[in-house]
């Protein structure tokens, strides 16, 4: 939309991943972190490895479960879909060769979030079965924790 679209603090406290490669020279590093860190940004140097393992974890997989969770909602129930299923089916929203790219190219590390979550998943559905009320508030009430030391 052009140059009165801009937004001068755009990175401001934002986080900005750096991945250097093998053969990264150490000062194009350097360079590129310092350019980050110039217009507001905290940087965070991770290997690819590591980025994808972690990005899989906090960018993949609520993507992959909003995309379920609305593929699972009946579509005779969407009349009475609110704010919950709203904000938790975003992203779900995004395109879908982008993401099929994305988790194709990052599918080992998709699968283990995966599994991670089917085991919460059991978890959960299994205190309900077994009506552990005071089980199923410890895990309401650790998945708060970590939801709330995120932040916004």
């Amino acid at each position: 939309k052009g140059p009165e679209s801009a937004v001068p603090d755009l990175f401001e406290g934002r986080l900005t991943v750096v991945t250097p490669g093998r053969q990264s020279r150490p000062e194009s590093v350097r360079r590129l972190a310092k350019f980050w860190k110039s217009v507001g940004s905290q940087v965070l140097e991770l290997s690819p490895e590591q980025h994808d393992r972690l990005l899989a974890d906090c960018s993949h997989l609520p993507h992959v479960l909003a995309a379920a969770l609305a593929h699972a909602t009946p579509a005779k129930s969407l009349p009475l879909a609110a704010s919950g299923w709203l904000g938790m089916t975003r992203v779900a929203s995004g395109d879908p060769g982008l993401w099929r790219q994305i988790f194709a190219t990052n599918r080992a590390h998709t699968l283990a979030s995966l599994a991670r979550l089917e085991k919460s998943l059991r978890r959960v559905r299994d205190l309900l079965a077994k009506e552990d009320d005071r089980g199923l508030e410890r895990f309401l009430a650790e998945a708060k924790q970590k939801r709330d030391a995120v932040g916004n």
